[in-house]
This record gives structure tokens, sequence and C-alpha cells, in this order.
């Protein structure tokens, strides 16, 4: 009736071969079947003694009608097998009860006998079952005999006494027999929970039974009513089994996916840690090993940070712990591995501090090192020359470009060398191109050599060399460069064969406050062509005579201009009709709101695409600047139809000025032009270029200085030039409206131009606010996208800003003015009285703090301090008695006398006592009153 679940209490074996234990099991196993097998044929064969000797005892009497149903009854139950528990039974009770309660005792075994063997016999007619499993059938039937026989012993019809001692025999009877089945079979005690769980279940079904036995002494049928219960055990098993079959398979899949992550995260690449807020380690996964060992790891990660990364990686950490739940982010550092070295990292961490499962940090790490490595080669690479190691001209241009800047802040010099080997060409034709490399390496190695650790050795292409001295007096410099020279004069054994090297150079030397990168360079290249010039061999020091473009034998060259790639772009654009076009912007007067001219701009028509500056910059460095500029003064120079009465501007380098490609593309009458050169252009202080500039002005044309106020060469070449046109760069333009600084600015430069019979324009003009402030504050000239973008000629203006310039102008007639606010209340007063009043508003426009008018007489004009040790102390101790520490004094007329006050010992400014001596002269009618 019950079956709990059988267990191997063999023991285990030890020390075997693989083989050895498969074929002990195997023996094992049979042995165990075998036994089984005895044991079950022993209990089917006393069954049939057992029975069978009951049935005959009782005088072989008939089953009757009422058994075949139960038979047919008891084989349906017998298929239905229900978990208890820790064991399994079927609901046989239900058909036990009524068979004990409706048939005769004795044949009470036989009936339930043949129950069990006609439910199996489907299975073995299947081959689901082998035949004798049949015969076995009956040693499941040996709970029957006991309760048959207890029933017989009581009489035909029992109380309830008799059916529950029936039921005490069966269980009693049940677990005595199956156990020893069981230890017959196995050769172990049999688990004493499951018999438990099996016979409370049992108990429960019995009144059922009962019920149906009952009712079956009226209608014998209603027997069958045991089976819509037994249908619903045998859903609720079904049932079971598929949610244990289901939940097994998800506990296998989910066993799987955590081992299978297990699996990875362990054998990872990557290191994950879980980290406290603070950095403390928690828990560690993945590549361990290679940072931390195989130990406990306890601690802090910044332990393990390099000390230079330590600071940075906490606040790092810190960071991300103040981000949102679930964010992360990234940070690179150095990280101490097992063998003591440090290795870069790239690391991630997410903010799990508020995650209910991890409640940490969550980093993931991986080793960039060789990345980092290969990134460093790349980076040498880029500016590092292959053949010999050293800098290279990027790199060369970078060191002299932030050596400048340190002189300007360090009150330092810096100087640059340029060396040229000679007839070099001649060692590659006669040795070839490897010996030529040889002699280059051979080069860098002395030069490097002879020079400082704080110097920088380059190679700038081909055989050129380039030393950048930092920090080096003038003659120290020379010596240093006559050094470099001096190193070459050893030959050099190459292919059996001594060679001589000799080389020219020219050293360049920038005074303390130089900024000009490319006017440096430009200068030493000039002056070690000048060595070449002069024979070769030799140091030349740069002088100011080698720049001239019209000297003998020279023309004017640039340190960049030996690049033949940049050269042939240059060249191919001068001999394209297409390649450079002009567009035209308008230049409003802010004054009328009408075009006061326009200014031309040059476009290339190239890819890639580089803006108009970068293409003039590689034009000069290729020594081809002169004609492009002449090309694009050409262009803007064509177009016809320019409205009368405005002007034309184009924009020039000074240096250009004196070329003669220029001077041919301009006309002999230059009244409607104007000539713009930036500020920072103007640096040089060339003669010539100003000798060039009086003599375009000779001819009509204006000069306007551009990007005045950008930051380059300050007030003081502004004021050497005296342009005609001062235009105002857009930095000083953009927000205007609402900086006082710079509002102030551009009010000094409208000052200082009408002094000096100039006009100011501000350029890029974007909104109306910056072109109603520049009208306001007098601004003649003004262009920009708010008034009319770049186009064709002649682009019209836009109609918003020429009516914000017109009302702008309208305002200003209404006005007031500081004199206004000043004479205003004394011209409308006719007493002195009548000014009590205004007279508070008066000391604040004079820069007092109190104005007193006094008409009992006139007095010499002069100013009062407290704090002037020469100044009368009795005088000075009225002064503090009235609360204040300086008094201006002035007459007013022959009558009177005007005071003003201040509470602030300081000089009275001459704009503020001007200012007083206006309102004296008004006050003196009031006086005389």
């Amino acid at each position: 009736m019950s079956r709990p679940a059988k267990r191997d209490h063999s023991p285990t074996l030890v020390g075997r071969s693989s083989e050895q234990p498969e074929a002990i099991d195997l023996a094992r196993s049979r042995r165990v079947a075998r036994r089984e097998l005895i044991a079950e044929a022993a209990a089917a064969a006393s069954f049939a003694v057992a029975a069978g000797a009951f049935w005959a005892l009782a005088g072989f009497p008939a089953p009757g009608v009422p058994a075949l149903s139960l038979a047919v009854i008891c084989a349906l139950l017998v298929r239905i097998e229900l978990a208890a528990g820790d064991g399994h039974t079927r609901p046989v009770v239900l058909a036990l009860v009524p068979m004990l309660l409706l048939l005769a005792p004795a044949t009470v075994p036989l009936v339930f006998a043949a129950a069990h063997v006609a439910a199996r016999l489907p299975d073995v007619l299947a081959r689901r079952a082998p035949a004798h499993r049949l015969a076995m059938m009956l040693g499941d039937s040996w709970f029957a005999v006991a309760p048959a026989l207890a029933i017989a012993a009581t009489g035909a019809h029992p109380a309830l006494l008799v059916l529950a001692i029936a039921l005490a025999a069966q269980m009693t009877a049940d677990f005595a027999i199956s156990s020893l089945r069981f230890r017959a079979a196995v050769g172990a005690r049999p688990p004493l929970r499951g018999y438990v769980w099996v016979y409370v279940l049992d108990l429960l079904l019995a009144p059922v039974g009962l019920l149906a036995a009952a009712a079956a002494h009226d209608e014998p049928l209603a027997v069958f009513a045991v089976l819509p219960l037994a249908a619903l055990f045998a859903v609720f098993a079904h049932e079971r089994k598929g949610r244990i079959a289901n939940a097994l398979a998800l506990q296998q899949l989910t066993a799987r996916s955590r081992d299978r992550l297990q699996a990875i995260v362990q054998h990872s690449s990557d290191l994950i840690v879980v980290l406290e807020r603070d950095g403390s380690l928690r828990t560690l996964n993945g590549a361990v090993a290679p940072v931390f060992g195989g130990d406990e790891h306890h601690g802090s990660l910044l332990d393990r940070v390099h000390p230079d990364d330590a600071a940075r990686v906490s606040g790092f950490l810190a960071a991300v712990a103040e981000r949102p739940s679930g964010e992360s982010a990234e940070e690179e550092w150095r990280m101490r591995c097992e063998d003591g070295t440090f290795r870069h990292i790239e690391a991630v961490v997410t903010n799990l501090l508020g995650d209910g499962v991890v409640d940490g940090l969550v980093l993931t790490a991986r080793d960039v090192e060789a990345r980092k490595r290969f990134e460093d080669q790349l980076r040498h690479r880029a500016f590092h020359d292959e053949l010999t190691g050293l800098a290279n001209r990027a790199l060369f241009f970078d060191r002299v470009e932030h050596a400048l800047l340190r002189g300007t802040r360090e009150d330092a010099q810096v100087a640059v060398v340029f060396v040229d080997l000679d007839d070099f060409k001649a060692i590659n034709d006669r040795l070839g191109h490897a010996a030529g490399d040889r002699v280059l390496q051979e080069v860098a190695e002395r030069f490097s050599a002879c020079a400082r650790t704080a110097d920088t050795v380059a190679r700038l292409g081909g055989d050129e060399f380039g030393v950048l001295l930092e920090g080096v007096p003038g003659p120290r410099a020379v010596q240093a460069a006559e050094r470099l020279l001096e190193a070459l004069r050893a030959p050099l054994e190459l292919a059996g064969e001594e060679i001589r090297i000799s080389a020219s150079a020219g050293i360049a030397i920038g005074a303390a406050d130089a900024r000009d990168v490319e006017d440096l360079l430009r200068k030493g290249d000039l002056a070690m062509y000048e060595a070449k010039r002069n024979g070769k061999r030799r140091l030349e020091v740069f002088e100011p005579e080698m720049a001239r473009a019209d000297a003998p034998g020279r023309r004017p060259l640039t340190w960049f201009m030996r690049s033949d790639e940049q050269h042939d772009e240059i060249r191919s654009l001068l001999d394209d009709p297409d390649a450079l076009t002009m567009a035209f912007q308008p230049i409003m007067d802010l004054r009328t709101g009408l075009i006061a001219g326009y200014e031309a701009l040059a476009r290339f028509n190239r890819t890639p695409y580089r803006s108009p500056d970068q293409w003039f910059a590689q034009a000069h460095r290729c020594g081809l600047g002169f004609a492009v500029e002449a090309k694009a003064l050409a262009a803007a120079l064509a177009p016809a139809g320019r409205p009368a009465g405005t002007y034309l501007s184009v924009n020039l380098s000074p240096s250009s000025l004196t070329a003669l490609e220029i001077q041919a593309a301009l006309p002999e009458r230059l009244d409607e032009l104007v000539i713009e050169v930036t500020e920072n252009e103007l640096a040089s202080g060339d003669p010539a270029v100003a000798a060039a500039i009086a003599a375009l002005r000779s001819r009509g044309a204006r000069l306007a200085v551009d990007d005045v106020g950008a930051g380059y060469a300050g007030l003081t070449y502004v004021m050497r030039l005296a342009p005609d046109v001062i235009k105002l760069d857009r930095a000083l333009i953009t927000g205007i409206e609402g900086d006082a600084v710079k509002a102030a600015l551009v009010s000094s430069f409208v000052r200082y131009a009408r002094e000096i019979d100039a006009t100011v324009c501000g350029e890029g003009i974007e909104t109306l606010a910056e072109l109603t402030t520049l009208a306001g504050l007098d601004v003649a000239y003004g262009q920009g996208y708010l008034i009319a973008r770049p186009g064709p000629p002649w682009t019209p203006l836009q109609p918003a800003a020429a009516e914000a310039c017109a009302v702008a102008f309208q305002a200003a007639f209404a006005e007031a003015n500081v004199a206004e606010e000043l004479t205003a209340p004394i011209a409308r007063a006719t007493t002195l009285d009548e000014l009590d009043g205004g007279l508070p508003a008066l000391a604040r426009a004079l820069g007092g703090d109190e104005v007193r008018i006094f008409a009992d007489g006139a007095a010499p004009p002069g100013q009062l301090l407290a704090g002037d040790p020469g100044a009368d102390a009795g005088q000075v101790a009225a002064l503090l008695a009235a609360g204040h520490r300086s008094q201006l004094t002035l007459p007013i007329g022959a009558t009177g006398r005007l005071l003003v006050y201040s509470r602030a010992d300081r000089p009275w400014a001459r704009f503020q006592i001007a200012r007083a001596r206006m309102v004296a002269s008004q006050l003196e009618r009031l006086v005389q009153v």
C-alpha cells in the first residue's frame, strides 16, 4: 500500500581506480535487484498461501456480485498514486472499507489481489512492465489479510469499534510486512515518517469508504460514489506532479544560470569589486589574482592605487556615491599589482548603494596597460622623427610656443637655431639613401650629446635640424650654436670611407616679451639662409636687414617654406581662376542707418574646407602669401556698380604692402579704398611697412586697424599708426549692453578716435541691443550678421537694423546729458532759496556729499584736505567738526562762493572741478539777486 523511498546505505570505496568503482557499483546494483526480486516473490507466495488457507478454512465462500463492483473500483484506485508527506500511497482504503463491510471476510484478500493484478495487466500487455510483475502484485495485497481476519473474528456486522480494530490491524500488518520486504530487499530500516503520513491519509479516507458501504446496503451501485473523490485525487496528483516537475526544471535552470554566471565571473578577464562608500573592499570576483593575489582581501581599494592617483580616485568614488542610484562613471588610474608593479586600469563604477541586494559601489576594471603603451607609441611617433628619434616639426613648433609663453612669465630669453647640412644631396647621390640615413642619425646623436636636457633638438625634415634653447642669454646662445657646428667637425666612418660633414646655421634670439612664434622661427630660418649665401660652414645671427624683401640677393622665406605638398597646393590654387571668390559684407553708418561701405572677404572653393586665415597662413609659409593676397585683392576690386558714396575695405597683411604683386594690383588713386591690417601684425615695426603705408595714404587710401582689443599688440601700436578707422574686435561687442566695463572701454576708443580725427567701427554685431548700445556710445560704423551677412555685390542692409539706427538717433535728442542735469535746475530758479531742494542731487553730480552756496563775498578757488599736513589747522578743525574731510571752494563772480564737501579724504579730480566751475558760472545770476 505504501512505498517510502529506498536508500543505499552501502559503504563508499576510497583509493580505487576509476574502473573499479564502476564495476563494484554495477555488481552492487545487481545484488540489490536480485534481493528485491526474491523478497517480492516471497511476499507474493506467502500471501497466496495465507489467503488460500483463510478461504479454505471459511469453506470456500463465493465472492458474489458485489465483489465484482468492488474489484473494479479497487483496480481503478490502484492506478492512482498520491504523495503524502515523505511517502507515497494509493486511496485503496476507499474500496477496502466497503469490502470489509459488504463481502465475506475470507473473499476480501482474494478480491483485493485480483484487483491489483487487473490494474497492472495493461502495463504488462503494453510491455511497460515485465510479466512476472503480475505475480509480484500479490505481495502488495498482504495488508488486506489482517483486517479480514479481524472482521471474521468479530462477526458479520461489526460496530465502528470493530472497524477501527480492523483498520488498526491493517496498518500494523502493512507496516510489519513492508518493513520485512524493505529490509530483505535493501538491507535497511524503512523511513518511519513516510508511513505515518500514509496512515494519516488512510484514516481520513476511511469515513468516506464507510459511508459508501452504508449506502450500498440499499443501493449496490452507490459504492461507485467513491470514484469522483478518487478522480479528484488523480487530478490533484497530476497537477501537483506537473508543478513539481516545473519547479524542478526551473530550479535546475536557475542553478545552471547561476553556475554559468559564476563561472563567467570567476573566469572573466575583468576585475569586479564591490566597495563600501569609503572604498573599503567587500567582495571580489573575476581577475582577482593579478592584483590581489590568492589570499584574503581586506582593507581599502585606495591602498592599491598609485600614490599620485589616490586623491583623484578618492574624489572620483565620492562623486559616484553622490550620483543617483544606478548611474555609472568611468575613470583611469594606476593600480599596484601583486608583483609590485603599477599598471593602468580602466574602471567603470556604478552606484548601487541604494540597491537592497548589492548595497555598495560596483567597480569593473580591466587592464589597459597594453593600450596605454600603444597610445604612447603612437603619440611618440606623431611627435618624433622615425629615423633619428628626435622631435619632429610639430613638436618643435609646440615647444617653441610654450617656451615663449614661459619666457614671458619668467622674463627669460628664448633662442632657436636652424641647422642645414651642406651638400647633403651629394652624399645621397654618391653613397645611396641608406648611407644618407646613417649620416642623419649620426648628426642627431652629436647634436643631442652637446645639448642640455632642457633644450629641444628636432629634425625638421630632410637634412634640416632645429634646436630650442630656453633661458639662455644671447652670448651663451651663440656659443651653444657654435658648439653644434663644432660637433660636426669630426669625420664620420661610413662604408669604409671617411666622410666629413659641415653645416650652415642661423640663430634668432627672442626678447623676454616675444610672443610671435612664427616670426621667431622665420628669423632663424632667414639667418640660416644668410649663412648659406655667405659661403656655408658658418653661423649667422639674425639681423633686421635680413628680413627686408628688397635686399639684393634675398627673397622672403619662412621656416615652413620647404613643404613641397603645401607649396603645390597653393600653386594649384593660384592657377585655378575659380579657386578664390569674394563675398561683400555691408558696413552701416550707425548715425544714419545707411550703407557706408563694404568689406571684401575671401572665400576659398577647395576641399577639404579650411578657413581663409588658414589658407593665407599656409600661403605665407610656402613663400606664396603675397601672390595669394594679390589674387584676393584683384577679385575684390573687380566687381562694378558699387553704390555711390560708399567705400571698399580690403584685408592685407602689413608685410604685403611692400610687395610688388600688391602694388601692381592697386589702382593709381585709392580715394574710396580702406586697407585693413590686423592689430597683431603691427608688432614688427618695420620701417619699410611704415613707408609703404604713408605712400598709400598719399594716394587717397585710408587705413583701418582690424581686431583692436583682441589682446595682441595693445594700444601702443594703434597710437603709433594713427589709423583712420579703428575696428573693434567682436570680443568687445558681444554682450556690451549689459557690461559696463566693455561700454567704458569702447567709449574710450570713441574719445581717442575723436581726438585723432578717426572713426570707430564695431564688428560682429548680432543683436539689436548691441547695435543700439554702440549707437548710444557714438560709435560711427557697425557690421555684423544683424546688419547684413556677407554675400554677392552689393548686398543691401537688413531693414530692422536700419530702423533701429534711426530710432537710436532720434532718442539722442531726448536724452539728458550731465551738463543739462547740472544747469537746468539753476536756469529755472529765480532765487537761491528755490535751489534748496535740488542741492543734494547737485552734490552727487559734482562727486560730493554736500553743497553750500554763500552770497556774502567771494573766496579764492582751492581745495582743503584733512590729511594735508600743510593745511591750516583751524580750517581743518572746522571741516572735521562739520563731519567732512575734504572741501572744494570756487568763487561765484565777485560776490559769492560755492563749497562742495565730501566725507572722504581725497583730492578733487579735474573733471569734477570743471563741472563745479560750470555750476558756479550759472549761479552768478542768482547770487547777484
